[in-house]
């Protein structure tokens, strides 16, 4: 189970230094105060309470973050430092060239970086809806398109 916020209030940022090393990602949901946090404990509260009532159906029981993780700011912590989000997007938003926080064009190129382009989930300003993949999906085919036209098979 997992808990979705549709438009969450942080906001980070990806640093690359040069094309040999991996870029970093830094988010900022983890360090300060935003809401986001306590959504995802409201949301680790609903699950547990799903599991509690789901024996029935043969769940068994809570696996992570475990039964010793009770209190907010224990869940909190928890969140901080164990948890992870696979539905992270927005950080290479596409836009036209006049919106100063579009980094892609509309055909995927990064601004100011030759031969880059991104085509994932971090061409959304906000996840797109429940079930993002979707979403993606229609990205990459928008992007085959786009690459297919600058370089058409032989």
């Amino acid at each position: 189970m997992g808990n979705l916020r549709r438009a969450g209030a942080a906001r980070g940022n990806v640093f690359f230094s040069n094309v040999d090393t991996a870029p970093v990602t830094r988010t900022t949901w983890r360090a300060r105060p935003c809401g986001d946090l306590d959504g995802l404990v409201d949301g680790l509260r609903i699950a547990r309470d799903v599991i509690g009532n789901a024996s029935q159906a043969g769940v068994k029981g809570e696996l992570v973050p475990g039964p010793e993780v009770r209190t907010d700011d224990q869940l909190k912590e928890w969140a901080r430092t164990q948890s992870w989000g696979h539905h992270a997007c927005g950080t290479a938003r596409i836009g036209t060239a006049d919106d100063r926080l579009a980094v892609l064009d509309g055909d995927f190129r990064v601004r100011g970086v030759e031969g880059l382009r991104a085509v994932d989930a971090s061409v959304f300003p906000d996840i797109p809806g429940l079930f993002i993949a979707s979403a993606v999906y229609l990205v990459s085919e928008k992007a085959s398109e786009a690459l297919l036209a600058e370089f058409p098979a032989p």
